[in-house]
């Protein structure tokens, strides 16, 4: 009996102990995390590695922004002072004083904008719009670091943006005086430096063609009134020439 009576036990534990592990039974064992508690850790932890990789992503961009922004252009300085201090770039707004200077620039222009129906279609195909009818004077030279074109073009003409896209960057450098930089769709950013005056701010929507700033002449790597433009797809300068007619 007694043997009996231990083996009956035995059997009656294993019983027990596969009916508990093996179903959902399981979970009312203190310790043991419910099914739906594991639903939602998961849930938790796919949510901080979006998080993780979002940020680590932004970083990268950031980062590499500020990169681009660092380089100067090949101008040579003439006559500038070397004592320039940071200033806040001069957006123009539609006052009494300047409403007759902005409108007139903004009419000329606003016939000038073609909608891209397709923003989906590689860098070769897109349709750019050309930021400023000017002269090339200094071409794009990846190894002198000249990441851009320079253009030449008359006093107060307005600039263009190439593509629809948002201002990240509306700021004064030293070197590249008043600057203005738009984000474009597939990681393509155009940036347009030495201008006089800025027409948009950080954050903005703009339009193909549409005016962003006006051309000018400030910052210690500039001589006379021209447009520095660069083109960056994917991190990386091309050459202007390559996608825009200028």
């Amino acid at each position: 009996m007694f043997v009996s009576l231990i083996g009956f036990s035995f059997i009656v534990f294993i019983l027990s102990f596969l009916l508990i592990s093996r179903t959902s039974l399981r979970e009312y064992i203190p310790g043991v995390p419910s099914s739906k508690i594991k639903k939602e850790l998961i849930a938790i932890n796919e949510q901080l590695d979006s998080i993780v990789d979002l940020s680590d992503k932004n970083e990268s961009f950031y980062r590499n922004i500020a990169i681009i922004l660092e380089n100067g252009d090949t101008i040579l300085p003439t006559g500038h002072d070397d004592t320039l201090i940071k200033q806040e770039p001069p957006v123009l707004n539609k006052t009494e004083k300047n409403i007759d200077f902005i409108e007139k620039i903004e009419n000329r222009e606003k016939f000038n904008t073609i909608e891209v129906t397709n923003e989906e279609e590689s860098l070769k195909s897109r349709a750019f719009f050309t930021p400023i009818q000017g002269l090339i004077t200094d071409k794009f030279n990846r190894e002198e670091q000249h990441f851009g074109v320079d253009l030449v073009a008359n006093p107060n003409e307005p600039i263009k943006a190439v593509l629809n896209g948002t201002v990240i960057m509306a700021d004064w450098t030293s070197d590249n005086g008043y600057i203005i930089a738009i984000q474009h769709k597939d990681d393509l950013l155009s940036i347009y430096k030495h201008n006089s005056a800025l027409l948009k701010k950080v954050g903005d929507y703009v339009r193909y063609g549409e005016v962003i700033s006006i051309i000018g002449n400030t910052g210690k790597l500039s001589h006379g009134p021209h447009l520095h433009f660069e083109l960056w797809y994917n991190g990386y300068p091309i050459d202007p020439e390559e996608a825009i007619l200028f």
